[in-house]
């Protein structure tokens, strides 16, 4: 029980959500799994929402406003990814 005893304790040490009353603080091997398990979520969540956040948002649509009443000259530049472009 000595080299799993004090895994235990090391795992224990982990408990963020003890008392802050020394009479009352008790830090548990669940406490410490529940900490662990909320820092792996909260950085799983952090990464989705960094990579959302770079991702462009694609929208394949043109609006034209048809209420200037004039000519209006459009430019439109395409970009088909991942299509090989073959000159023959």
């Amino acid at each position: 029980m000595g080299k799993r005893g004090s895994v235990l304790s090391q795992i224990q040490s982990f408990d963020a959500y003890a008392k802050t009353l020394d009479d009352f603080r008790v830090k548990t091997y669940y406490g410490a799994i529940l900490t662990i398990i909320s820092a792996i979520l909260i950085c799983i969540l952090l990464w989705s929402e960094y990579i959302d956040y770079r991702t462009p948002e694609m929208k394949p649509q043109l609006v034209v406003d048809k209420s200037r009443k004039q000519r209006l000259e459009i430019n439109i530049n395409i970009t088909f990814p991942h299509v090989p472009c073959y000159c023959r």
